[in-house]
């Protein structure tokens, strides 16, 4: 969520305001989270301040927005970006 809210520009707390204005890109934030972390909708829910029933709205409204080849290029940039970290601490004996 961090590195989304970043990569856009925004503070965390502006990507989980209900403003419509950053939908798209909190929809976006919410599948690499649910593809990178495997967590339920629930847990989800509970991260971005939503009910999992909307988690699971924007699952299925995001696999079409990252199909969206702007958003899937953002998309695809954000997970090098937190790739680059993890092999960086990894490197640094941080993670196994």
């Amino acid at each position: 969520m961090v590195k989304t809210a970043h990569h856009f520009g925004l503070d965390v707390r502006e990507l989980l305001a209900n403003r419509r204005e950053h939908s798209d890109k909190r929809m976006l934030a919410i599948v690499l989270a649910h593809n990178l972390s495997l967590e339920s909708t629930v847990a989800l829910g509970r991260t971005f301040q939503r009910d999992h029933t909307t988690i699971m709205y924007n699952l299925k409204k995001g696999k079409e927005l990252v199909n969206n080849s702007q958003m899937r290029e953002h998309y695809h940039k954000i997970v090098d970006s937190i790739l680059q970290d993890y092999y960086a601490l990894r490197r640094q004996g941080w993670v196994a």
